[in-house]
């Protein structure tokens, strides 16, 4: 059986926070999957020509990115090991999501007021996957 150690304050802290966090992503994810046009038109043309022209798999990274980041968080909050396998999956997604945002995508002038939010994701995605790499190197989780 493997020995793990007792987690920190802090790893509390943070895994409940990731929890919540990923939970209002998969929130949001509800909320632009059943956006009806009324509701996008009241959007700047900008954005509503970013929602009608990203391809599909731009919207199953945006599910992925969530609901396995969710997921990670959850098995954070458990002290499973699972968490860092899903929280590798969650933030390739949000690599591909970040890699549209800035590079692909033509409908959005990257201001600061659009890419502040990719960014956010980028590197709460990336902390969460290196924490939860330490977590497991440390012998917290299970």
């Amino acid at each position: 059986m493997d020995s793990t150690n007792k987690p920190t304050k802090l790893f509390w802290i943070i895994s409940i926070l990731a929890l919540i966090w990923n939970a209002f992503g998969v929130f949001q994810f509800f909320v632009e999957m059943s956006m009806t046009e009324e509701m996008l038109a009241e959007y700047p043309q900008d954005i509503q020509n970013f929602m009608h022209h990203a391809p599909s798999w731009f919207t199953y990274a945006f599910g992925i990115a969530v609901f396995a980041g969710a997921l990670g968080s959850l098995a954070l909050v458990m002290r499973r090991k699972l968490a860092q396998f899903l929280l590798l999956i969650s933030f390739l997604a949000v690599l591909a999501m970040t890699y549209y945002d800035f590079v692909m995508q033509n409908d959005v002038i990257m201001t600061a007021e659009f890419s502040t939010m990719p960014i956010i994701v980028f590197v709460i995605a990336l902390f969460l996957l290196l924490f939860s790499r330490n977590s497991k190197t440390k012998s917290v989780l299970r």
